[in-house]
């Protein structure tokens, strides 16, 4: 129920700012301040921190926020929670496995908290399975203190980690891959807050070397950002499809609203081959791939996602 003492108004700043602090004040527990943009913020509760540590490459931080349960915040935003992120890396992977049909080699470029890695592992035909991502920080405290939350995937016999740039391994590679999923943090920073450490991935250079490291019918998935329906928030998501729809001639981007982003997140996907499958066809590619224990995506899911609103589609076209 919501606390009668702080009463939902509008107020000016300085008055806000004392409601606020009385609110704080009283609730007395470790707060996750949000900065969206400069001009939206939100607070989150939660336990005491975990852990809270600045890595060679960016601030982290792992904490249990109430009602989001285990959380990643990289350089003040938040990356993935416990309650929901399942929704996402279900997006992110299985969706391209299915256009694929039988992935063997796969690399994951970022996601160092192991959870796309999870996904991976449902399928028990894929072989290959490299990571790599720049901050062995995070590596390191994902596989070794907080396993659970990837159900030990960065310890399977089957994951090689790997702890450097992505673009950079990506060059020394001759075989090609069956999958490249790009989980990284995202190219932008609207809170103004954090840096850039991406950036250097979302390139027409990048998305070229991608294209020439994949199969014939190799599939690129990428984390595209959210949308809140506010131009100088959505430009960013917008200003990353075109790169990819110049290097691959088939790009389909899929939507699902994520909790503790507190917005409508994208996952694009870019091949040479066809991106479109009835639900039954998504649901017998599960089933022939032997994938079990999903709990977000199936054939029923996969239309919704990948059907977006009228004003999304105009946006985009």
């Amino acid at each position: 129920m919501f606390d009668k003492r702080f009463p939902r108004r509008v107020l000016p700043t300085e008055e806000a700012v004392k409601a606020v602090q009385g609110f704080l004040t009283r609730t007395g527990k470790t707060w996750f301040l949000d900065i969206e943009c400069p001009s939206r913020l939100s607070l989150k509760g939660g336990d005491e921190d975990c852990l809270s540590l600045r890595t060679p490459y960016q601030r982290l931080d792992v904490l249990r926020l109430h009602g989001f349960g285990l959380c990643m915040i990289l350089d003040g935003r938040i990356q993935l929670a416990e309650s929901d992120e399942w929704i996402y890396h279900e997006l992110l992977i299985h969706p391209a496995c299915v256009f694929h049909g039988d992935p063997r080699r796969v690399i994951v470029l970022g996601g160092g908290d192991g959870c796309a890695v999870r996904e991976l592992l449902r399928y028990p035909h894929l072989t290959d399975i490299t990571l790599v991502d720049i901050d062995e920080v995070v590596v390191k405290v994902f596989r070794d203190r907080f396993s659970s939350l990837n159900g030990g995937a960065l310890q399977d016999p089957r994951v090689h980690l790997v702890c450097a740039d992505a673009l950079e391994y990506l060059r020394t590679q001759q075989e090609p891959y069956d999958l490249i999923v790009s989980d990284l943090t995202e190219p932008f920073d609207p809170s103004e807050l954090g840096g850039n450490l991406s950036f250097h991935l979302y390139t027409p250079a990048s998305y070229q070397l991608i294209r020439d490291r994949l199969t014939q019918n190799g599939i690129f998935v990428c984390q595209t950002g959210g949308i809140l329906s506010q131009p100088e928030h959505d430009r960013f998501h917008l200003d990353i499809l075109p790169g990819i729809r110049d290097h691959f001639p088939r790009v389909a981007t899929g939507y699902e609203f994520v909790p503790s982003f507190g917005e409508l997140w994208t996952i694009t996907l870019a091949s040479a081959g066809p991106l479109h499958l009835e639900p039954s066809q998504v649901d017998g590619a599960l089933a022939r791939l032997l994938v079990k224990g999903l709990r977000y995506y199936d054939g029923i899911t996969h239309r919704r996602a990948f059907s977006p609103p009228l004003f999304v589609r105009a946006r985009e076209a």
